[in-house]
């Protein structure tokens, strides 16, 4: 264990200290009373340094823990690789996800495990916030695994966080493509980022797109700015021109003032938009995620509306 000990990390590893003179009884105390965490069997971190980090780094730190403790052929791959690229998905970070050789599978405890036939294809070393190199997928491979094995919102989340951050190609996640013709999920994953844009850079409003594709909506623009007679009348979520329909999100948690005057300023803008001859709706993102297909009947009802 004498190599982890040489890395500029959080990470407490209980060879390291019993060798330095800790009994068992006492990283048993302070495992008990949460003055330090366990990460893996035998990797701990002390609580107060783990909570000072973002989510972010807490799982890159999970990450690491993990890495260092496996001793088969790995890569990190899926959303651990996109979190290593410095792209957060929307939801929660929860397991930490790898590939190794298919020939090697196994169950990872904290960890969704995927296979492959060539470990090296696509693979490369990322450094992380401490300093360790981890091996890790490709950011264009990355964002293809992701548009593979999930649904179409979270495959617009890294695809066009990527893009309107202008980190990545369309031809970069095209050569990958090419490379993989026979692999599961590459026709969904075609098909799901053909429908990426450089334009939405809200992870919310990729999601809430993905949702709306997936529920059969027609595609709108997303994040639009109107203008009537020169004048700005305000920038809103999503626009289907065509029908003069509009959705504005209202992200509205608290009754702050700076998020009434946020209410304000969306009903003014809802009058403008009105007297335009749009039809607008606004939904929250509550509804959004536990009443997705009243929303998107709603959206439907209101295109019929203008259709007729």
């Amino acid at each position: 264990m004498g190599a982890h000990s040489d890395i500029a990390t959080p990470l407490l590893w209980r060879s390291d200290l019993l060798a330095r003179g800790h009994s068992p009884d006492q990283i048993r105390w302070a495992l008990t009373s949460q003055r330090w965490l366990a990460l893996r069997r035998g990797v701990y971190v002390e609580s107060e340094a783990f909570t000072a980090l973002s989510a972010r780094e807490q799982h890159l730190l999970r990450a690491l823990a993990l890495h260092q403790s496996l001793s088969c052929d790995h890569v990190l791959s899926h959303h651990t690789a996109l979190a290593m690229h410095g792209l957060t998905p929307l939801h929660p970070l929860m397991d930490v996800t790898l590939t190794t050789h298919r020939d090697l599978r196994r169950n990872v405890v904290g960890a969704q495990v995927f296979t492959t036939r060539d470990l090296a294809l696509h693979r490369i070393d990322h450094v992380t916030p401490w300093g360790a190199s981890l091996p890790v997928t490709s950011l264009a491979r990355t964002i293809v695994d992701i548009a593979r094995t999930c649904d179409l919102p979270t495959a617009l989340v890294a695809a066009e966080s990527a893009l309107s951050q202008d980190l990545i190609q369309r031809r970069d996640w095209d050569d990958v493509l090419d490379q993989l013709p026979r692999w599961p999920g590459v026709n969904q994953a075609q098909r799901s980022l053909d429908l990426a844009t450089p334009n939405c850079a809200d992870p919310l409003l990729s999601w809430c797109r993905g949702l709306f594709l997936t529920l059969g909506l027609p595609n709108p623009l997303c994040a639009v700015s109107v203008s009537h007679q020169e004048h700005a009348v305000g920038h809103f979520d999503f626009v289907w021109r065509d029908q003069a329909v509009v959705v504005m999100l209202d992200r509205t948690e608290a009754a702050t003032d700076v998020q009434l005057q946020r209410l304000r300023d969306l009903r003014n803008q809802e009058d403008l938009m009105r007297m335009q001859g749009y039809i607008v709706l606004t939904v929250t993102t509550h509804e959004l995620i536990h009443q997705a297909r009243a929303v998107v009947a709603r959206i439907n009802s209101a295109l019929a509306r203008a259709a007729a």
